[in-house]
């Protein structure tokens, strides 16, 4: 029977927010150095657990609506992607202002729930937040940016929303880097999405085991992040077609594993963003899986089957792997179990 299992905030949020091993041992220590994007005040107000996705929202965003406020405040011309917090995707910025004081900030943060669907949040601070459903297509999925200029130029069908007359402003785009806009330099900022990582969160809260559940989150795992699109992964495994330096090493690590007979990393976590190559290496990664069984003697494949659970995978995932390599898949709830 599946329950609903409690997940601490501190396994969460160490999840979502950090993807690299050296972040996660400070996180062990102690230290003052809390984890990337969120700090130490904002933890210690989230309550200890979270039983629904609705509690995490309704918990975590406006507390980190009051960290933005507080950025803004400073110096909002100033406020870099490092100062914005993680996992948000702010699509506009308002805010009043009477003798150059900030009076409210008006925030429009979008909330993916799935491939159509998108939940806008549209939080105003100090004042509470309203709900507004929309749906959009599936090309408008990516991250949208930020981005701030002296001055802002309507141009074509880019909207943009100033924060003041001569401050900064948010637009929705998929330009990363800087570029001219009608004389002005704009140098745009990427604000990740937690799209795949709520989906994943919601699976979690539905394993019927919860010893399962907390070794999935454990510090120790393997850990695969497919920081943004950009070349998928394919059987050039081992030359430099790879996001970063932590990537590398994973991937390699997993798959030498398999090669050279060690044994499978019990779990390996792959993550990111839509069309950064996540299908292509699982792709990847169970074709290795299948050749190195198919090489066992009769007696040991059949012991040794490979099984991989995938939480909260994406339709086409599903679909390709299912063309790909006619895996049998079994669905329950928001838990994929694919066995050969």
């Amino acid at each position: 029977m599946t329950t609903t299992k409690q997940l601490t905030v501190d396994q969460f949020l160490g999840w979502i927010l950090s993807w690299n091993v050296s972040s996660l041992e400070e996180r062990q220590k102690n230290t003052s150095k809390i984890l990337k994007g969120c700090d130490f005040k904002t933890l210690k107000q989230v309550p200890n657990s979270f039983t629904s996705i609705d509690q995490f929202y309704d918990t975590f965003l406006p507390l980190k609506m009051v960290q933005i406020w507080t950025n803004v405040q400073h110096d909002y011309r100033r406020v870099s992607k490092e100062l914005l917090p993680s996992g948000l995707l702010v699509e506009s910025f308002v805010a009043t202002v009477e003798n150059k004081v900030y009076k409210t900030c008006k925030f429009s943060v979008c909330k993916p729930v799935g491939p159509l669907l998108t939940l806008f949040l549209v939080l105003t601070y100090p004042s509470q937040f309203s709900l507004i459903h929309m749906l959009i297509d599936e090309k408008d999925r990516f991250c949208p940016v930020f981005g701030y200029v002296e001055e802002a130029v309507p141009y074509e069908s880019v909207a943009f929303y100033s924060a003041s007359s001569s401050s900064g402003l948010m637009v929705r785009a998929r330009i990363v880097g800087d570029v001219q806009f009608k004389g002005h330099n704009v140098t745009f900022q990427v604000v990740k999405s937690l799209e795949c990582y709520i989906q994943q969160f919601s699976a979690f809260c539905k394993l019927p085991n919860s010893v399962l559940a907390s070794s999935i989150l454990c510090p120790t795992r393997k850990d695969v992040f497919c920081m943004e699109p950009g070349i998928p992964l394919d059987s050039s495994i081992y030359k430099e077609h790879y996001h970063n330096t932590e990537q590398r090493h994973f991937v390699r690590g997993a798959f030498h594993c398999i090669q050279e007979s060690y044994g499978v990393p019990e779990y390996c976590m792959l993550q990111g963003p839509p069309c950064s190559g996540k299908t292509r290496t699982l792709a990847t990664l169970i074709a290795c899986l299948l050749r190195h069984s198919s090489s066992q003697p009769t007696a040991d494949r059949l012991k040794s089957k490979p099984k991989i659970l995938l939480c909260a995978p994406s339709d086409c995932a599903r679909m390709s792997y299912s063309n790909t390599f006619g895996i049998f898949c079994q669905e329950t709830t928001s838990i994929l179990t694919s066995k050969q």
